[in-house]
């Protein structure tokens, strides 16, 4: 039996990457353009000559297409820009001199997405060529790109007339107007160029925008002046829109949403503070849009979506002494606060409750009120504060420090962190020597959240105590399906030495394989996590899942702490008793690092995909080869057509920096945890180590699910007083979500496991979380070492994530 206490990857291949859906058909033509001698052949047609919008490349929807060329001999990469309807998409990548190409391509996977006319230019070694394509074949009006283009057309006469409607009532709306024409003459150029009638260019996106943009404008002000009685000449008409005899259509590219524009009404002057003062966070409103929303009534119209965080208090207070802590929302970045703003969610409309709830261990309330407060938030008052009376508890020491943190939250969704330091003395002559924190000094950090549009059931958010032990953490929750829950934060301890439960767990998994001992150890495991987590959470978590009765309820850990996994949790009585007890097989559990500054939280919500990449190989010595992760990596190659990616650390760098591109990258390597060497992370063929420290170094080009298919790697400590490992490394580095087993997994069930989890995921369009529940459900039936690893697999992201696949064949013929 083999388990993957190492790593590897296997060989793989490099080549160009479909740059969106509707752009495939023109970008993998366009390569051969710029061969030898600039020619190649689709389906034996030169593709020379076809290098004007007048003279395109016709195919037709729902065929298939042979495409051929020859690198020319000084190629050493091709640089490919495709103009879609919704931005300019490019690839780059390396050339090999000489190399032959030949691909046939489905145009049937890319009609449902788009079609018409597009231009493609392509640069590679002395050859440098434009090509231009016509997809036809089908109704623009059935294709995604055409759909939206209608829609575009319907939001922006909306706006049109709104903007009409509120200038004669004396609110000029200039701005929407021209957004309302502007908006309907892009869904009319999109709705042309799927017909075949028009190529996007730089000059026609301006003809097409603009002129409709100023005709929208001009129709506004056209009916201010009629409100206000004045002779007005004829609005001059919006450039009137050939309306396109429909050719027969052809695919597009992969149209990306159309934001319908939003206008947020500016907020009233709020209070001055000593640390910033509010601004007019509306892009669109004008002096007189601002005057009358000013003096809307409170409750009416809508506060800024987004905003900052502001946590005032004393850079020094005395022990015992009272102080004041403000904590509210400001208009702008307030000085020394690091992060961006906090962005209300999508289910937040017009006034709004926010929630601030404090945490500050070592310090009192000495007012006797409540840690957790609710602000209206209004027109009239966009960024209120509110008010703590604190008294720092005495220490047997003359200076030490505490940090005090705000949450804030909406609609039961976390919005965001603050986090400021305040120094204590015990006497107050000793204030003299504490230093103040100047002007441009980092006095606090805020972690942004941007919106979700499918929040969890029940928010953990996990922190660090500071007023006794080592292992003294504060735990606050948030939910969305009306659960009531505590106004303070509710204390544990885990001890002072978190990091050796972590090495025992995997030691133990390790000593018990193989026998008949592993299931009762690992159910030990879970009482003892349990035990060591507040009573109010399995009060909480109960109630929880009597409001969300037929599925199973979402669970969100936002964590400063590294070492415990508290998935692992049994819980008593279950939620669902014909599952394991451990909170990750009762409910859809995702984990998420709270540090510094990155990860962003939250966990991102949706994730599309067009590649995948495995990294495999033979390991050069007999027993450490991993038979089972090379078919792993060799079936999930063939069966969704993924990039192979050889495991030596050239390949894996390029792989996560972008070459070849990817939206999920797997593993299927060996894997060592050793906190305290250095041979931590995941071990390639080559007989290097990709490290935290390594991938922390990196930035995705896209931001991928990672799936750690290697032993130990998902186990967590701490850098510096952060939380830190390969997982968080990953996150660190911009990856969407990650799977990795805390402990050393079995070969072949690995291999099993990970083709059922791409099958949920890929093929029935499951969430990670809730595929990975499931596979923990396998841990009632026999087999020890199958069951453990089926348990094994901690996953780092959002409960409810959900992986859209852009083609079902991921773009590539494997």
């Amino acid at each position: 039996m083999a388990v993957r206490g190492k790593g590897a990857s296997r060989s793989g291949r490099a080549g160009l990457a479909v740059l969106g859906a509707l752009a495939a058909v023109a970008i993998t033509a366009v390569p051969a353009s710029a061969q030898v001698s600039c020619e190649a052949a689709v389906d034996d047609e030169l593709i020379a000559g076809h290098d004007s919008p007048d003279n395109p490349l016709e195919l037709e929807a729902g065929s298939s297409v042979r495409v051929r060329a020859l690198a020319p001999d000084d190629a050493t990469r091709v640089r490919v820009e495709a103009d879609v309807p919704f931005a300019t998409q490019v690839i780059d990548e390396p050339a090999t001199p000489g190399a032959v190409f030949d691909e046939v391509v489905d145009l049937d996977d890319v009609a449902p997405y788009g079609v018409g006319l597009y231009r493609a230019r392509v640069e590679s070694g002395s050859c440098s060529s434009t090509v231009w394509v016509k997809i036809t074949g089908r109704s623009p009006f059935t294709t995604a790109a055409g759909v939206s283009a209608t829609i575009a057309i319907g939001v922006g006469a909306l706006l049109i007339v709104s903007a009409i409607v509120r200038t004669a009532r004396g609110n000029r709306s200039l701005v929407r107007g021209f957004l309302g024409g502007a908006l309907t003459g892009f869904g009319a150029l999109v709705l042309a160029q799927q017909f075949g009638a028009v190529g996007l260019t730089d000059r026609v996106l301006i003809t097409w925008i603009g002129l409709p943009g100023l005709a929208g404008a001009a129709l506004t002000q056209a009916s201010a002046l009629i409100a206000a009685g004045a002779p007005v000449a004829a609005p001059v008409p919006p450039p009137s829109v050939p309306a396109p005899a429909p050719p027969a259509p052809a695919p597009a590219p992969a149209p990306s949403s159309i934001p319908a524009p939003t206008s947020a009404p500016p907020p009233a002057a709020a209070p001055a503070s000593a640390q910033s003062q509010p601004i007019d966070l509306t892009a669109e409103a004008t002096s007189a849009e601002a005057t009358s929303e000013a003096a809307a009534p409170v409750g009416a119209g809508d506060p800024p979506r987004s905003s900052y965080a502001r946590i005032d208090a004393p850079d020094a207070v005395v022990a015992d002494d009272e102080f004041v802590l403000v904590v509210g929302l400001s208009a702008e970045p307030v000085a020394g606060v690091v992060g961006g703003p906090l962005v209300r969610p999508p289910t937040s409309i017009g006034p709004y409750t926010l929630v601030v709830q404090a945490v500050a261990d070592g310090f009192a309330l000495a007012d006797g009120g409540s840690w957790r407060r609710e602000l209206p938030v209004t027109v009239a008052e966009p960024y209120p504060t509110v008010t703590y009376r604190l008294r720092a508890d005495r220490l047997a020491a003359e200076v030490w420090s505490r940090s005090i943190q705000a949450l804030f939250s909406v609609d039961g969704q976390t919005m965001g962190m603050a986090v400021r330091s305040v120094a204590i003395v015990a006497r107050r002559e000793l204030l003299g020597v504490v230093p103040e924190s100047g002007p441009d000094a980092e006095r606090a950090s805020v972690v942004g959240v941007a919106p979700q549009r499918d929040a969890a059931d029940l928010t953990v958010r996990i922190v660090h105590g500071e007023s006794t032990s080592g292992g003294r953490l504060l735990w606050t929750f948030e939910s969305t399906v009306g659960v009531v829950v505590p106004d303070a934060p509710i204390a544990s301890d885990i001890g002072s030495h978190p990091a050796d439960f972590a090495r025992q767990l995997i030691a133990g998994v390790a000593a018990h394989r193989g026998k008949v001992t592993l299931v009762p150890f690992l159910n030990g495991i879970g009482e003892t996590v349990s035990e060591q987590m507040p009573a109010e959470f399995f009060t909480l978590l109960a109630a929880v899942a009597t409001r969300v009765e037929g599925r199973s309820p979402r669970v969100l850990l936002l964590s400063e702490e590294p070492y415990v996994p508290w998935e692992l949790a049994a819980l008593d009585p279950l939620l669902d008793p014909s599952a394991p007890a451990f909170l990750s097989a009762q409910t859809d559990v995702g984990r998420w690092v709270l540090g510094q500054r990155r990860p962003a939280l939250p966990p991102p919500r949706e994730l599309d995909i067009g590649d995948v990449a495995v990294v495999s190989g033979e390991y050069p010595t007999a027993s450490w080869r991993l038979v089972e992760a090379e078919a792993e990596a060799a079936e999930i190659t063939q069966r969704w057509s993924a990039w192979p990616v050889n495991a030596v650390a050239t390949s894996v760098l390029d792989c996560l920096t972008g070459t070849p591109p990817a939206d999920v990258i797997h593993f299927a390597v060996h894997g060592s945890y050793a906190p305290e060497g250095v041979l931590e992370g995941l071990i390639l063929v080559d007989g290097d180590t990709l490290d935290p420290m390594a991938v922390k170094g990196c930035r995705f080009a896209h931001a991928p699910l990672v799936f750690l298919n290697a032993c130990q790697v998902g186990s967590s400590n701490e850098v510096l007083g952060d939380y830190a490992g390969l997982a968080e490394a990953f996150l660190h580095a911009g990856a969407v979500a990650v799977i990795a087993p805390l402990w050393s997994i079995d070969d072949a069930a690995a291999k099993d496991l990970a083709l059922r989890f791409y099958a949920g995921v890929f093929d029935e369009g499951r969430s990670p979380a809730a595929v990975l529940r499931d596979e923990r459900c396998g841990y009632n039936r026999p087999g020890a070492d199958v069951a453990a690893t089926r348990l094994a697999y901690q996953y780092f992201g959002h409960p409810a994530l959900q992986c859209r696949v852009r083609h079902p064949t991921f773009r590539r013929t494997p």
